[in-house]
């Protein structure tokens, strides 16, 4: 089965929080429900990272179906095809970023680039307790400062993602 992209859904973060400013942050539960991810393939113009921490969390990426679970952290490129079942009952949070969220840290071309975050499909991860609870931690560190939204936030949260991004690389 050959997908092709022209003739799918693109989503875009401002389709999801129309004051996403390259960063969303948000339940999981609210995301599968948000604007296309309604059952049906799309690619999208972010990355996101999910932490589930109870229920299941079922997909399709890259033409094969995947059920997560507690504690699994999943990471999904820019442009990677996927659709989620958003009638299973799961809880977690997801962060959406845009590279040019992410690049904003850098003032130079030269940029440590994590190759799960480029390899343009969907990957999980096993982490131990500790990293679990490192993720969990600094995950709800992000959603309050996304949610007060104070001066600087935009730059604490490239640094928390920055961290949180080099937590789950160092899994690979």
């Amino acid at each position: 089965m050959v997908i092709r992209k022209e003739k799918l859904d693109f989503l875009r973060l401002g389709d999801i929080d129309s004051a996403s400013n390259g960063i969303a942050i948000m339940p999981i539960a609210e995301y599968l429900h948000a604007k296309g991810n309604q059952n049906t393939l799309h690619a999208h113009s972010f990355y996101s990272l999910l932490l589930i921490r109870g229920g299941n969390l079922v997909m399709m990426a890259d033409k094969r179906m995947y059920t997560m679970g507690r504690h699994d952290i999943v990471s999904i490129s820019s442009n990677c095809v996927c659709s989620f079942q958003h009638n299973v009952p799961v809880e977690g949070c997801v962060i959406l970023f845009t590279e040019a969220f992410f690049m904003q840290r850098y003032n130079t071309e030269a940029v440590p680039y994590f190759n799960f975050l480029k390899s343009n499909r969907m990957n999980g991860f096993v982490l131990t307790s500790d990293d679990i609870e490192r993720c969990i931690h600094l995950m709800e560190l992000m959603r309050v400062e996304y949610d007060t939204a104070k001066l600087g936030s935009r730059e604490v949260l490239r640094n928390y993602l920055n961290i949180l991004l080099q937590m789950v690389g160092r899994q690979i």
